[in-house]
């Protein structure tokens, strides 16, 4: 699929025709994931944020950058498609004439791998860096909020401090 489904069953919503039901009365949300990488597929294969369908997320999810070692902030991993080529705004400017969509950036990845986050999450100046960055990432170009995508493969990864990033 070019845009993976992942659906929070926390309700019900309609979904291309297809009403899905949860329970406590509240709306399900629909969580979609585009990956940047996918403008460079060749032919059929390419997709861009103007390939992304009206009405079927209710939650959309940019992905992916990256966390510099060097100042622990936010690195935009393709400047010249997301920041220079418009794709961030593009993104979040979906939410023109979709009332109550949300958009959010992901950062992290298997191909940024674990040992960098658990170096970033080892130091209170890190932790600071990234998250004052991460503040201006999202206000700068209008996204709602943040997918902390780590992914380790390191059993010995610095979990304790994880949740520090995220209070």
């Amino acid at each position: 699929m070019r845009l993976i489904l992942l659906l929070l069953l926390t309700g019900s919503v309609a979904v291309g025709g297809l009403v899905v039901e949860g329970g406590g009365g509240k709306a399900a949300r629909v969580v979609c994931y585009f990956s940047n990488w996918a403008a460079y597929r060749p032919s059929a294969g390419r997709y861009t944020v103007g390939d992304i369908p009206e009405g079927r997320c209710t939650h959309l999810v940019y992905a992916f950058i990256g966390v510099s070692n060097v100042t622990w902030a936010p690195l935009i991993l393709d400047p010249e498609l997301d920041k220079d080529g418009g794709n961030f705004r593009n993104f979040t400017g979906l939410k023109q004439g979709r009332p109550g969509l949300k958009t959010t950036v992901a950062v992290g990845g298997w191909g940024e791998g674990g040992r960098k986050y658990s170096q970033l999450v080892s130091l209170k100046e890190r932790r600071d860096a990234f998250i004052a960055g991460v503040v201006l990432l999202i206000r700068e170009y209008g996204f709602d909020g943040l997918d902390l995508d780590w992914v380790s493969r390191d059993p010995n990864s610095n979990l304790t401090n994880f949740p520090v990033v995220l209070i």
